[in-house]
């Protein structure tokens, strides 16, 4: 059965994108639980004539990165198993630095000065990631106006 979980993508601070091709996170796959992905939750604080037109890619990596950014921690989203499942999946978020050979796997335009939600409702609509996968939300160019911040959480389940 799978575990429903959740992982914060600021951990409480609001994440500074730099004005360059950046991870928002990234995710590690363990060797013995695939995932599956649930939803994106992202927003921003720019709003009017900060505003701008930003690309979201969801990927998969050969290899991810490893410098760079801040190591998150993932909990299960079910109250009755906070404390007593630890998420298999480890996580890394905002960093410049790319992991190598990526595969896009859906592409989004997303205006900062509105939240983006992406909720994977169908269940042929979800994206499923094999054991020892290493996949991500990035914005693959430099974004239009700069550098600016944001916040969000990532809702996915561990099967295993």
């Amino acid at each position: 059965m799978p575990v429903p979980c959740r992982v914060s993508i600021d951990a409480g601070t609001a994440i500074t994108v730099p004005a360059s091709a950046s991870v928002v996170i990234q995710g590690s796959n363990s060797s013995a639980k695939p995932t599956r992905l649930k939803r994106i939750e992202i927003q921003s604080s720019q709003t009017g004539s900060n505003q701008q037109v930003v690309t979201l890619q969801l990927v998969t990596y050969a290899t991810g990165t490893a410098s760079g950014g801040t190591a998150r921690t993932a909990a299960a989203e079910d109250d009755s198993l906070v404390g007593v499942y630890a998420p298999a999946t480890s996580w890394y978020a905002a960093t410049a630095t790319m992991g190598t050979t990526p595969t896009v796997k859906k592409t989004w335009q997303w205006n900062t000065a509105n939240p983006f939600d992406y909720v994977a409702g169908l269940l042929e609509l979800q994206t499923e990631f094999a054991v020892s996968k290493v996949w991500a939300i990035i914005i693959p160019v430099t974004p239009p106006g700069g550098s600016f911040s944001l916040t969000g959480t990532v809702n996915y389940e561990e099967f295993g």
